[in-house]
């Protein structure tokens, strides 16, 4: 488990948070196609059990909330912010917005596609979670890197003989 964490810190930490901007506009689009979609064209998965598609509300629209938060936050959890005490709104409020849009005009014009609020509450409920569990995992860095400093360790790796200071945004 600490091996994917450190693997998955390494992925989000190559790109600056701009570029995250631009994957959360990416996942929109992407969302807006499926959305508009005609049933005919859906892929079949085979039997799945009812309302088994809001799973897959939630999984696609975590996907966006993830991107928006890395957007929102700097990768390092001592830092703030920039959006201050809102930084909560683009995280839950737009995955909601773009939730609602989707249900209420995208799938109204495909054919065959049913609107449906439970979607809606999934794609709201895939952005408070990612939410909290960012903001849950950003304090037990925190926590940690203070601990890491009372004990006077830096967070510097060394490999192969050589010192590589992690350099974080």
């Amino acid at each position: 488990m600490r091996g994917l964490v450190r693997l998955l810190d390494g992925v989000i930490a190559l790109f600056p948070r701009r570029a995250w901007w631009f994957f959360a506009v990416v996942c929109v689009a992407l969302i807006a196609y499926s959305g508009s979609r005609p049933a005919s064209e859906l892929p079949d998965f085979g039997y799945l059990p009812p309302h088994s598609d809001k799973f897959l509300h939630f999984v696609a629209y975590a996907g966006l909330a993830a991107c928006l938060f890395r957007a929102v936050f700097p990768l390092v959890a001592t830092r703030p912010s920039p959006w201050g005490k809102l930084a909560w709104a683009p995280v839950i409020l737009i995955p909601s917005i773009v939730g609602a849009v989707d249900e209420a005009i995208i799938q109204g014009m495909a054919r065959g596609r049913g609107q449906d609020v439970w979607d809606w509450v999934a794609d709201t409920l895939a952005g408070v979670t990612v939410f909290a569990a960012g903001v849950v995992w950003r304090e037990r860095v925190r926590r940690r890197d203070e601990e890491l400093r009372r004990r006077g360790r830096s967070r510097v790796r060394r490999r192969h003989g050589h010192s590589f200071r992690q350099t974080r945004q």
